[in-house]
């Protein structure tokens, strides 16, 4: 994805923070689930 989202969706992102806009979607997402979840569970939950 190369746009922002929502009302951003029409502004071009460049190249050179793309990675971080990937990574501030999936932080704006996360949530806190106490203690580490397994890895196993994890690959489950995905």
């Amino acid at each position: 994805v190369n746009t922002g989202f929502g009302s951003l969706c029409d502004t071009s992102i460049p190249p050179a923070k793309l990675a971080q806009l990937q990574k501030n979607l999936v932080m704006s997402h996360a949530c806190g689930s106490g203690d580490p979840v397994p890895d196993e569970v994890v690959r489950m939950m995905l």
